[in-house]
């Protein structure tokens, strides 16, 4: 049976495995829409971290969602967030200078330190042994957690759908492909769902049969479905734009 994939907050991932009995990780919730919208799809138990307050408190509570105020990254390491005053959506932990010529105006940037948790300790803190579905959106943090991550810990997982920030920050650019080169040594198989490496799913064959028929389906007819998919909207969103300009 070919495996249906799903897509929410621009994190694609195999669907199919999930259901209430699964534990999903969600690294860098934001405002929720991810966990929550699992949860309503497909039932799971959703454990999810987000260090900055206004984003924490602002999140709609349910009761499988199990909501943590910690940074992810690399275990015990003391970091300065970055936070845009002006759009606390926008947050990174990475060198201030250039992330300074993304995330907005001096006046509207703050620092906030942090100590992170790394994937085995927040497996820990959870009482969790295995993991369905992690989603990685911790805005360059992702590099300390991959590189610091322990093996027995990644292979506890049997997907990951990851967002690097090397499209915003060229320099992470050799990190970013190591940090891919990583997980497919393990044996994760990796599908990139965008040009760029915003979209990155990796599925450990461990933990998710698949048939060399359901992956070149996956990799192949699906995965370009996606992106045209994408590319029309991008294109409509822009049409719009210059309709109301016009």
């Amino acid at each position: 049976m070919t495996r249906h994939l799903d897509r929410i907050s621009q994190h694609s991932f195999i669907a199919s495995v999930l259901s209430p009995d699964s534990i999903v990780f969600d690294f860098g919730v934001n405002q929720g829409q991810f966990a929550l919208n699992v949860i309503r799809k497909y039932g799971c138990r959703v454990f999810g971290a987000e260090p900055v307050h206004e984003l924490f408190d602002a999140v709609e509570r349910h009761d499988r969602l199990a909501l943590h105020r910690v940074a992810i990254g690399e275990n015990g390491k003391a970091v300065e967030l970055l936070v845009n005053d002006d759009d606390v959506l926008s947050s990174t932990v990475l060198e201030h200078g250039t992330a300074k010529s993304v995330l907005g105006s001096e006046d509207s940037l703050r620092t906030i330190s942090e100590t992170c948790v790394g994937l085995n300790e927040f497996r820990q803190l959870n009482h969790v042994d295995r993991i369905d579905l992690v989603k990685v959106d911790i805005e360059g943090a992702e590099l300390d957690l991959f590189e610091t991550t322990s093996d027995e810990a990644f292979r506890s997982c049997a997907q990951l759908t990851v967002e690097f920030h090397d499209y915003w920050y060229p320099d992470l650019a050799n990190r970013t492909k190591q940090a891919k080169e990583r997980l497919c040594d393990l044996g994760f198989r990796m599908i990139r769902f965008t040009p760029n490496n915003k979209d990155v799913l990796f599925v450990n064959p461990e933990e998710i049969k698949l048939s060399d028929s359901d992956w070149r389906y996956l990799t192949t007819v699906t995965r370009n479905v996606n992106l045209c998919g994408r590319a029309v909207r991008v294109a409509v969103r822009r049409l719009m734009r210059l309709g109301k300009a016009a």
